[in-house]
């Protein structure tokens, strides 16, 4: 999660000041951080303010310490304390689930492309089940090592690449859905489909993936439907309303 550095100050020597923002903006940049306020009109609203207000914006609150602490803003501190009157603090951001979220399905595919087993695995929740079309694979993958070690052998023997092509996160369903490309680069073969993610809200983790593939129909089967999947179970119709066709 984001980490952020807020100061408060009140300048006292102006021109010295210049000083301190030169030095202080390089520190900034080498460390990754963002101006998200600086020195605009203020207006207090409650409490006491000094009449400056700067809030940066790291990619975490260790990466914003590491700012602060480091030598080069050191020497931007020193100029800072003889040219105005300051507060400063860091504080972790806010959790943004949705990015979590997108960044827990890349992780899962960054994984899967270096057959990391582990890696793979700690995606999952230990009991989570992986769902495809029927006829595929013998059926679904449950559980996450199993997942993990499936997906570690098609990088083995087919010479299997994925990427994640487009996101969609619903923080508030816990759940997501992508579009990807599998190359099995050994077979010269391109697939390309959809997944349909389920978190586990406790944890965070994926707990259940729906595979489906840009492919024709299938015209020997009755039901083209993922295989293994409880679709009563889960409320989807299994025929139309009473009455209609």
């Amino acid at each position: 999660m984001p980490g952020y550095v807020f100061m408060n100050a009140e300048v006292t020597d102006p021109d010295g000041y210049e000083e301190f923002k030169r030095l202080a903006e390089g520190a900034i940049s080498r460390h990754g951080g963002r101006y998200l306020v600086r020195g605009g009109a203020l207006e207090a609203l409650e409490g006491d303010w000094l009449p400056r207000l700067v809030l940066l914006e790291f990619d975490s609150l260790d990466a914003a310490l590491g700012f602060y602490r480091s030598a080069e803003y050191e020497a931007a501190r020193a100029v800072r304390l003889k040219t105005a009157t300051a507060r400063v603090a860091a504080v972790d951001g806010v959790v943004d689930e949705r990015s979590r979220m997108e960044e827990l399905i890349r992780a899962y595919f960054d994984a899967c492309n270096a057959a990391d087993v582990e890696g793979v695995a700690a995606c999952f929740v230990p009991d989570a089940v992986h769902y495809f079309p029927p006829g595929m694979y013998d059926g679904p993958f449950r559980g996450a090592r199993t997942i993990a070690e499936r997906w570690r052998g098609a990088v083995e023997t087919l010479g299997s690449y994925w990427t994640v092509d487009r996101i969609v996160a619903d923080p508030a369903s816990h759940q997501a859905v992508i579009e990807w490309t599998h190359f099995k680069t050994k077979q010269g073969k391109v697939l390309r489909g959809d997944e349909w993610y389920l978190f586990d809200p406790s944890s965070g983790l994926i707990k259940e993936i729906r595979a489906y593939y840009a492919s024709p129909q299938d015209p020997s089967l009755d039901h083209l439907e993922l295989g293994g999947y409880d679709y009563a179970g889960n409320g989807y119709a299994l025929e139309p309303p009473p009455g209609e066709r």
